[in-house]
């Protein structure tokens, strides 16, 4: 009985090292942002406008544009701050109104138009990029782990799915796509959920809900209320000051 007992208790610790074993492999930083890049293409998109609702505040409610245009081209236009406008372009930004657009001297705030509208079709390219911007943010690309966002399991870029307080990135463990930044700029942190993937841009892998946060606190909840795909959005959308 004795013998059947310790045999039965050494498969049992056999079979938990081998799933630990199992859950504590996590493929590298360089391996995912090349299968971002592929997730990205096969949508084969060169451009959106996408048209959000702010619903952060239950009284009155925001529009919100969002052009986006391949390669890493970002127009917001912000009806919450009297038409603010915003325009990222391959890393660099500026903000204010027409024509009295300033640049901005800190990193961007955010990585949307970097992880949504990638460069190109090499995704070996676009995975080194892509880790050298992650580098700009101070995100330790060697620490990669595997964490749990309610049903779905994440990749995470940048640390340990503990640490809360390193900036990071979150991918989806299914399809690759982004889950969440968290990022310090300027001595501030900002959290970037992106949440519904399977809403009306499902078919363009956009996800139909954005949160925003800045130090802990909700700013922004973006809820998708329009979408169109591929209208060759003119370049002067995204010109910065003196273009």
């Amino acid at each position: 009985m004795r013998l059947f007992q310790s045999r039965y208790i050494f498969v049992v610790l056999l079979i938990g090292l081998s799933a630990s074993a199992a859950w504590a492999y996590v493929l590298p930083a360089e391996y995912l942002l090349k299968e971002l890049s592929l997730a990205r293409q096969k949508y084969r998109l060169s451009d959106m406008r996408l048209e959000f609702t702010d619903t952060e505040s239950q009284e009155q409610k925001f529009k919100e544009l969002l052009y986006l245009k391949v390669p890493e081209r970002l127009r917001w236009v912000s009806g919450r701050d009297g038409e603010a406008i915003y325009v990222e372009k391959e890393g660099k930004s500026a903000q204010g109104e027409t024509k009295k657009m300033k640049f901005q001297s800190e990193l961007p705030n955010q990585l949307l138009a970097r992880l949504m509208m990638v460069k190109g079709e090499k995704s070996e390219e676009d995975a080194a990029y892509l880790k050298r911007v992650l580098s700009l943010y101070d995100i330790d690309t060697e620490t990669v782990s595997l964490g749990r966002d309610g049903n779905y399991i994440v990749y995470i870029i940048g640390a340990r799915p503990w640490e809360k307080d390193k900036p990071q990135i979150w991918l989806l463990k299914k399809n690759f796509l982004p889950r969440r930044t968290i990022l310090k700029v300027d001595g501030d942190w900002f959290d970037m959920r992106y949440l519904n993937y399977g809403g009306i841009a499902q078919s363009v892998g956009f996800p139909e809900t954005i949160e925003v946060y800045r130090n802990g606190t909700l700013n922004q909840r973006l809820e998708m209320a329009d979408m169109r795909t591929n209208e060759k959005l003119p370049e002067t959308l995204f010109l910065l000051p003196g273009e």
